[in-house]
């Protein structure tokens, strides 16, 4: 299929999946409306703007993207509250396994310090899954932060899947816009970590950016379930997810991100209802 058919199909993916979000979540279909209405209009004004500094090559496909960006930018601007997930150790640990998939099979792209920076989280992420510790404030931001980061690396992934390929279907394309949602406007909520100041006055408050700051990022404590799981259900995510994923290279069942995808979706559901409070 050519560019612009398969950015269609992505585009209508993303918007597929905004749809399925909202009611899931009970939100008014009317400001989802009002949301697309905005994106399309704030589109416009970019193409209108960047007429006549364009790529010779750029088309309807680049606005597509454009519009794809926006539209996952607003979504999860004026959605933040309602889709923001409630995550646990086992969201955690799923998560993980597959950020360290995603890397291996895209490892050309990332240099190799930037690895070895994620090493720290994983050992955090094993050290969690395998004691019996509660966690506090800051602890919960910080793997709710790492949930986001790995949030943020698969969806650029998918999406850079579905623009360099020469081979997706009609299927593929449209699934990978429904992902690109998911993950990407989950992940934008990073922003919320970084504060910047409003006022310009000197000497800066700092103690009350501090206390805005704190309010921010509480609702990513707040969002973290101290949801333990057994030792029997890590063992099966850690070795059922990494068997799933080795299989699938060498007799290639199904694409890699319908794997990764699959996996994202049904795993942290399902140890989110064997996990217990402590």
């Amino acid at each position: 299929m050519d560019d612009i058919a398969l950015s269609l199909l992505f585009a209508l993916g993303v918007i597929a999946e905004g749809i399925l979000l909202c009611w899931h979540k009970n939100i008014d279909f009317k400001r989802l409306k009002g949301v697309f209405i905005l994106t399309i209009l704030v589109t416009i004004v970019t193409m209108i703007v960047s007429l006549f500094r364009a790529p010779a090559n750029a088309g309807l496909a680049s606005f597509l993207f454009i519009f794809v960006l926006y539209f996952s930018a607003a979504f999860a601007f004026f959605f933040r509250d309602e889709i923001l997930p409630v995550i646990n150790e086992g969201t955690i640990l799923s998560f993980t396994i597959v950020f360290w998939f995603v890397a291996i099979e895209n490892f050309s792209y990332f240099c190799i310090p930037f690895l070895f920076l994620t090493l720290f989280a994983t050992a955090g992420t094993l050290v969690l899954t395998f004691t019996k510790i509660k966690i506090g404030f800051y602890s919960s931001v910080f793997f709710y932060g790492w949930f986001l980061v790995m949030s943020l690396f698969i969806g650029i992934m998918q999406a850079a899947y579905a623009l360099n390929s020469n081979s997706l279907s009609i299927f593929d394309a449209f699934i990978l816009g429904m992902f690109f949602l998911y993950l990407v406007s989950h992940s934008l909520y990073i922003s919320t970590i970084i504060t910047i100041p409003r006022s310009y006055s000197w000497p800066p408050n700092l103690s009350k950016y501090v206390s805005k700051w704190k309010k921010n990022v509480r609702c990513f404590a707040d969002r973290y379930a101290n949801l333990q799981i057994s030792l029997p259900v890590a063992l099966l995510i850690i070795f059922g997810e990494i068997g799933a994923f080795i299989l699938n290279y060498y007799y290639q069942f199904v694409p890699f991100y319908l794997m990764a995808a699959v996996v994202i979706l049904v795993v942290p559901q399902f140890v989110g209802a064997l996990g217990k409070s402590y």
